[in-house]
């Protein structure tokens, strides 16, 4: 079975469609990538900013080296916490 064209003319999509393609929008989409890819965060920019804001609260401390550590993990205390409601939290992350 052969589909119809749905437009006549152009010949573009195997015949299939006779519209241009916009080149202003192709080349706006190409220039909102090439930003993105530049402005995207790393896991390392991530984890400072999150410890940059976990920093400032009071009974927070880091429990990994300053620069040689693992991009995707942030390794920390938090002081006064009780053992069962962590438990809870851990038990009801994994339930949900």
């Amino acid at each position: 079975m052969q589909v119809a064209p749905q437009q006549h003319g152009g010949g573009h999509e195997r015949g299939m469609r006779s519209d241009t393609l916009s080149t202003p929008q192709i080349l706006g989409f190409c220039k909102v990538v090439a930003i993105a890819l530049l402005e995207q965060d790393t896991p390392h920019s991530v984890k400072k900013k999150l410890w940059a804001k976990l920093s400032t609260l009071e009974g927070i401390y880091l429990n990994e080296h300053l620069t040689q550590r693992l991009p995707g993990n942030l390794n920390i205390s938090v002081e006064k916490v009780d053992e069962f409601a962590l438990v809870l939290i851990r038990f009801l992350v994994n339930v949900v």
